[in-house]
């Protein structure tokens, strides 16, 4: 869940925190393949550092800009992300080293911007020292921040 309040998920508002070691923002239209691979490696670069949440639809900025993006897509993503964070990964990632959640966006009068959502990845730093590797291609490669 996640540690913001609701009222921040209003178009153009200000994220509460900048961006830095362990918050990342990313201003995408919706393409599955882009997201999955910016989401395993800055995943990957937070286990491998403090945890951290990365923000699909706010901008270098801070504000929160929406990424249009319908119920079938989010499922698809959800079950892509859950299949790599099992076998992209190594080691492979427990439930409780992730969340991920999709904010409404709202506009100005309170009213819901139809498919535009801000969607939160967060990497939680497990117990160990271990680091964490993303399968590219044939190679298993670590990021870090």
């Amino acid at each position: 869940m996640s540690a913001f309040d609701a009222r921040v998920w209003v178009f153009q508002n200000q994220m509460p925190e900048n961006e830095g070691l362990t918050i990342e923002f990313k201003d995408y239209s919706w393409e599955l393949r882009k997201f999955r691979a910016t989401t395993n490696m800055v995943v990957c670069a937070f286990l491998n550092s403090e945890g951290g949440s990365l923000f699909f639809g706010v901008d270098d900025q801070g504000r929160i800009v929406g990424t249009k993006l319908t119920q079938e897509q989010y499922d698809q993503f959800l079950q892509h992300m859950n299949n790599d964070f099992h076998h992209m990964f190594h080691p492979t990632l427990d439930i409780s080293n992730y969340a991920i959640q999709r904010h409404q966006v709202f506009d100005r009068e309170g009213f819901a911007i139809t498919d535009s959502f801000v969607i939160e990845i967060k990497a939680i730093k497990p117990q160990s020292d271990e680091t964490y590797f993303v399968k590219e291609r044939q190679n298993w490669i670590p990021f870090y921040r």
